[in-house]
């Protein structure tokens, strides 16, 4: 694995910590940045990461929407199967938006997406 998707994951793992500051466009930002020259890069882990990282953008500044996310859910489990890397098909999207002890929705949403 290349050092940029590395970086990639590592922002996004560190996603809680920039939720937790109140800094969701410093995580945006940071991501961008761990990409850095190789935007668009074809190879199959960065497009599965960015994948996973298109799911968690979506919500990230609003309300949780689940008849957008349902979707762009569904369609990257297709691609990531794909991809040969196998992800659970019945995740209950709608059940993303409960904070489940966590107390916020992106929080708990950004625990769903490590499992990935």
């Amino acid at each position: 694995m290349k050092e940029t998707h590395r970086n990639m994951i590592a922002v996004m793992k560190n996603m809680p910590f920039y939720l937790e500051s109140g800094n969701l466009a410093g995580w945006e930002s940071a991501y961008r940045d761990s990409i850095g020259d190789d935007k668009g890069e074809s190879s199959a882990s960065y497009q599965a990461i960015d994948l996973v990282y298109e799911l968690a953008d979506l919500n990230l500044f609003g309300s949780f929407q689940v008849s957008e996310t349902e979707p762009l859910y569904k369609n990257i489990v297709v691609q990531l199967g794909k991809m040969g890397l196998p992800v659970s098909e019945n995740m209950d999207v709608s059940q993303w938006n409960e904070p489940n002890g966590t107390g916020t929705n992106s929080l708990h949403k950004s625990r769903c997406l490590t499992t990935v």
